[in-house]
């Protein structure tokens, strides 16, 4: 059995210590692996810096994005920010990703909610091609290439 951790980031008040804590203890085992959710509205912290600090805090245990609720983001963007935890992690990063379903959270963002589904679906291939280092049209090289071959492991969830 795997067991992971995910980091208390909704609790208020949490300080850079209590994450480094956290990211050691977690790393020492026997834990698996360390997540954070994403969070847009009500008080949260924001999970792309926390898992880039955490990758940097630790050797050993997985780092995974639980949930990166892909449809309110740009599959570009993401690509990129996902490689480069990849990169930091030195190869540690499974990614979880789902369509939320926070219409406050689209909202704060400007996003839409319509069609997720399949945007979702859409993001992940577009996703997949970049980091094999294939061009998207009109667009030139986006990079980095993460460390684990054609990506990271991608788990898919429906809500986040």
């Amino acid at each position: 059995m795997k067991i992971g951790v995910c980091l208390p980031y909704m609790q208020r008040g949490i300080r850079r210590q209590d994450f480094k804590d956290w990211c050691r203890i977690i790393d020492q085992g026997p834990f698996h692996s360390l997540s954070c959710g994403e969070r847009i509205t009500g008080h949260s912290y924001e999970m792309r810096n926390i898992l880039a600090f955490a990758a940097a805090s630790t050797e050993r245990v997985r780092i995974i994005p639980a949930l990166y609720v892909l449809p309110m983001h740009s599959a570009v963007q993401a690509a990129k920010e996902i490689a480069t935890l990849d990169i930091l992690s030195e190869g540690r990063v499974t990614l979880t990703v789902g369509v939320g379903g926070r219409d406050k959270d689209y909202e704060a963002l400007g996003a839409s909610m319509a069609n997720r589904f399949q945007r979702m679906d859409d993001q992940i291939a577009t996703m997949k091609k970049i980091w094999r280092g294939e061009l998207l049209e009109g667009l030139e090289e986006v990079g980095p290439t993460p460390i684990q071959a054609g990506g990271p492991p991608i788990l898919v969830g429906a809500m986040g």
